[in-house]
């Protein structure tokens, strides 16, 4: 929760970018949470699953999420989270596909 003493807020760019490099070029998750200054890597872990489940990195809790994209995002963030999430089903296709 942003605003929480001792606990950081992540920008869901952030958070899609390290899910991305997780999924699609299976860079350890340790790895990531040390490069990217997270405090372990089960906050990425969090993210994956709830990506996995959702096709979102963000809870229903957390302020502005209902699972579509916010209308607050400009034209340009919403076509990169877009072109993000395409890549994605890309990669758990491929994967499917063996």
């Amino acid at each position: 929760m942003a605003g929480t003493k001792g606990m950081k807020a992540y920008s869901e760019e952030l958070r899609f970018k390290l899910v991305k490099l997780h999924l699609e070029e299976g860079i350890p998750k340790k790895q990531l949470a040390r490069e990217y200054g997270l405090k372990d890597s089960k906050q990425l872990r969090n993210w994956i699953k709830l990506y996995k489940e959702t096709g979102a990195v963000k809870s229903r809790n957390q302020k502005g999420h209902s699972g579509r994209p916010s209308s607050n995002l400009s034209d340009e963030q919403l076509i990169r989270r877009l072109e993000i999430e395409i890549e994605l089903l890309k990669k758990v296709q491929e994967e499917l596909r063996g």
